[in-house]
């Protein structure tokens, strides 16, 4: 499923990269996105029962990602940069790259390719 592609990519995002030099946003700041993230839904439509996937941006250039599916947590780490309207994140290497919009709590990420993911900040 589509939607599992996303996790991995919020997970390389969180895991959900922000640039590879591990810095925060081109501003300084993030971008406004530094913050917990949770995901509320996928293509516009909620995630499936029993997933869940929150992001912590922070603003050392790091993230952290929880993803739950089923009662049990995967933690994964990594570093996030923003540049414009595009988020990167590194773990492990693989560098992903989506395009994002920020208006107030609601964090949009999009891909052509894979979908549409919509976080809110908590």
């Amino acid at each position: 499923m589509k939607w599992m592609k996303w996790i991995g990519v919020l997970a390389v995002m969180v895991a959900v990269g922000l640039a590879a030099s591990g810095c925060g946003g081109s501003d300084g700041d993030g971008g406004g996105l530094e913050g917990t993230w949770k995901a509320t839904s996928f293509n516009g439509l909620p995630l499936p029962s029993g997933i869940a996937l929150t992001v912590t941006l922070s603003g050392n250039g790091t993230y952290t990602g929880y993803i739950t599916d089923g009662g049990l947590t995967a933690t994964e780490t990594g570093t996030w940069s923003a540049s414009d309207t595009v988020l990167t994140t590194v773990l492990d290497g693989d560098v992903e790259n989506v395009s994002y919009t920020l208006s107030g709590n609601t964090l949009i990420l999009s891909d052509p390719e894979e979908g549409v993911f919509t976080m809110t900040r908590q």
